[in-house]
């Protein structure tokens, strides 16, 4: 009786803590979303993919896509797309990227999409298995409860989020 209260607990613990940073989502939403899961190589020559390599990588992701876009300004005025990003690891143990990203207004979808793809090639552990699509207001909830979900996430939703690259809550937070 008292594991099943522990279970009970538990759920109802990552529950209320999903709530809330789809809450804090809600304050901070990423103007034309997009829904992407990035995929990424397991190991590159010896070095094998871990949760610090996977943020380093999204964060080189995230900085090539950037300087396409705003050029110097990205670095000089820190303007920059907006993302939410949640790591995972599925059955197999793969690791991968959901985020939703903001499309610039002034790219086509197919000038996103290319360079979304040439960006991530271009990183360490960039894999080929992309998944890019624009997402409307009404799918932007079911994404989000996507995005936090229990299952691959070892129970603990705070350290799946990559804060450092959530870029749509840095002005928040700073």
């Amino acid at each position: 009786m008292m594991s099943l209260k522990r279970c009970h607990s538990e759920v109802s613990e990552f529950e209320r803590f999903r709530t809330e940073v789809m809450n804090f989502y809600y304050q901070n939403p990423i103007r034309n979303p997009y829904s992407l899961t990035l995929t990424m190589k397991q190991k590159v020559g010896e070095e094998r993919l871990d949760n610090i390599k996977s943020s380093t990588n999204l964060r080189h992701f995230r900085n090539r896509i950037n300087k396409k876009i705003f050029g110097n300004s990205y670095y000089r005025y820190k303007n920059q797309i907006q993302m939410f990003s949640v790591l995972e690891n599925d059955t197999d143990h793969r690791f991968h990227l959901h985020l939703i990203i903001e499309k610039p207004t002034q790219l086509t979808d197919g000038e996103f999409r290319n360079l979304v793809y040439d960006c991530w090639l271009k990183t360490k552990f960039g894999y080929h298995q992309i998944q890019l699509d624009r997402l409307p207001l009404d799918d932007e909830k079911y994404w989000l409860r996507y995005l936090t979900k229990k299952r691959t996430k070892d129970g603990n939703l705070w350290s799946s989020i990559d804060w450092e690259n959530c870029s749509n809550f840095q002005t928040s937070l700073s």
